[in-house]
């Protein structure tokens, strides 16, 4: 009976992984290769900015606590990043579409895209709050990749996407960026 149990957990195992290699894969790498797809040219200027796990080792070492760096509340780890984008790849001022990106293993809380700007956000849930948050914005040519780590708000992809609609991209990415800066 012992080995049955053992061999059901083992599949158990495997299948989860299995899953969660079919899970899209969103991160700045792959927002930087739909813009070159989506408009012919890589961006023509680039900003990336990531508070991992060595950034928050390092914050330890030196005695600042990650929770006193990053005012959202439950924020463990932040990878921004910014692109401009070549206006002359642009379709006659149309925002990129990221709407549609491969978001299998995501769910999704805001699609949208209208003629000014378009976003996705997407999150993988962990009981009542989000473990884990990816905001995509673009603007007529600039787009904004953030994800967000921990144990956040589940009133935070709302927050996001209200900023790119009505701020944009850029203005998103500074607030963000602004979240963990040591003094308000």
């Amino acid at each position: 009976m012992r080995g049955f149990r053992v061999r059901i957990a083992a599949l158990a195992v495997l299948l989860g992984a299995g899953a969660l290699a079919c899970a899209a894969r969103l991160d700045a790498a792959t927002i930087r290769d739909e813009l070159v797809r989506q408009t012919g040219r890589p961006p023509v200027k680039e900003f990336e900015w990531n508070l991992g796990l060595t950034a928050r080792l390092a914050m330890r070492a030196l005695g600042t606590r990650p929770e006193d760096v990053l005012r959202i509340e439950g924020l463990t780890g932040l990878e921004v990043a910014l692109y401009d984008a070549d206006p002359a790849g642009l379709a006659e001022g149309a925002p990129l579409d990221l709407s549609a990106l491969d978001r299998r293993g995501w769910e999704t809380v805001v699609r949208y895209r209208d003629p000014r700007s378009s976003a996705l956000v997407v999150v993988r849930p962990s009981g009542e709050k989000i473990r884990e948050l990816v905001l995509v914005g673009a603007g007529r040519n600039q787009v904004v990749f953030a994800r967000l780590e921990g144990q956040l708000d589940p009133g935070l992809p709302a927050e996001l996407e209200r900023a790119v609609r009505t701020e944009g991209p850029e203005a998103t990415k500074d607030k963000l960026v602004e979240a963990t800066a040591d003094e308000p």
